[in-house]
């Protein structure tokens, strides 16, 4: 899912400075909601994982929309909301490793939350400076639903073509 962001004047610039604080209310939802879902069964509800979909489709937009502004503009922003993709990665090991706590399709999301957050070089780094995303990106290499294993070659094959990325060996 490749959705640009934009204001009603089009402008994906003045829309990011203007949503930044927005951006930082649904990057704390998302680490929020996601470590009561790991951490508390009884968290594992309807409204928490559609509120969880909806921060994740937030947080994709938000991110590929960095890819269609100006160069230095991108990176002032990138370095302003850059803290939270190490989070974030850590976040997704977390979710992907939950097993059947989390709906699947909150999972595939999570692929391309992955790769939204690898848009900009910068983010390439600390993707795949998670070895234990790595490590569940390679597993759903060899995962026996197709959907699955779509959604990780695509983010690997993603991240491959960054100038900073990944290499996947299969044994």
């Amino acid at each position: 899912m490749r959705t640009m962001v934009v204001d009603k004047k089009g402008d994906p610039e003045a829309f990011y400075l203007d949503k930044l604080d927005s951006y930082f209310l649904i990057a704390h939802l998302f680490v929020n909601l996601s470590q009561d879902i790991v951490t508390k069964p009884s968290k594992c509800i309807v409204p928490a994982f559609k509120a969880l979909t909806a921060a994740i489709r937030f947080l994709i937009a938000m991110h590929v929309s960095l890819k269609n502004t100006e160069r230095e503009v991108m990176k002032d922003m990138y370095d302003t909301i850059g803290l939270n993709v190490s989070r974030f990665s850590q976040v997704i090991t977390s979710l992907l490793e939950s097993g059947e706590r989390t709906p699947q399709d909150v999972k595939l999301r999570l692929f391309n939350l992955m790769n939204a957050l690898a848009t900009p070089e910068e983010g390439v780094k600390h993707v795949c400076a998670n070895t234990q995303l790595m490590d569940r990106l390679a597993i759903f290499l060899d995962s026996e639903d197709q959907r699955f294993r779509l959604a990780a070659i695509d983010t690997v094959l993603y991240l491959g073509r960054k100038p900073v990325s990944i290499t996947v060996g299969l044994f």
